[in-house]
């Protein structure tokens, strides 16, 4: 009982044990901090390479061609100028931002969106199983599938 009272009492680990704690959330702070400068470097980055790439023409021409009977069609691409297509690009990383930050500011919406979603593929995945399984359960139009005699022998 006495070596428990004296470890009670004993308060020289105490000054440790609050620089840990300021240490420790100084470092996750910091680390907080660091990761999200880190992240828009990123995505600035990112946005410059796709401009970059963006630049380039990709514009291309073939002409026809016919021999012995045989033909072959040509084809064409114009792409639109660069321009226009950063003004695009602009407004398309714009518009991702934005709801970016509203999905932050708002996670409820978020949520349901999601959720809506999810619905929405279930509902669509059972139609696609229901059309996957109808070759084997001879399931066609006016015609009732019978049950078979050995499912309802309850074995």
């Amino acid at each position: 009982m006495r070596a428990l009272i004296a470890l009670w009492k004993d308060e020289a680990g105490l000054v440790l044990s609050a620089e840990a704690v300021a240490i420790g959330t100084l470092g996750v702070a910091g680390a907080t901090v660091g990761l999200s400068a880190a992240s828009t470097s990123l995505n600035s980055e990112l946005e410059e390479v796709a401009f970059a790439i963006r630049s380039l023409d990709q514009s291309f021409a073939f002409e026809g061609r016919s021999c012995c009977g045989a033909m072959t069609a040509g084809s064409t691409f114009t792409q639109m100028s660069v321009e226009e297509a950063h003004a695009e690009l602009r407004r398309r990383t714009e518009r991702d931002r934005s709801r970016a930050e509203r999905d932050v500011e708002d996670p409820a919406r978020t949520d349901a969106e999601y959720r809506e979603w999810l619905e929405q593929f279930r509902r669509e995945d059972g139609r696609d199983r229901a059309r996957d399984a109808a070759p084997e359960m001879e399931q066609r139009p006016g015609r009732r599938r019978q049950p078979d005699r050995e499912s309802q022998r309850g074995d």
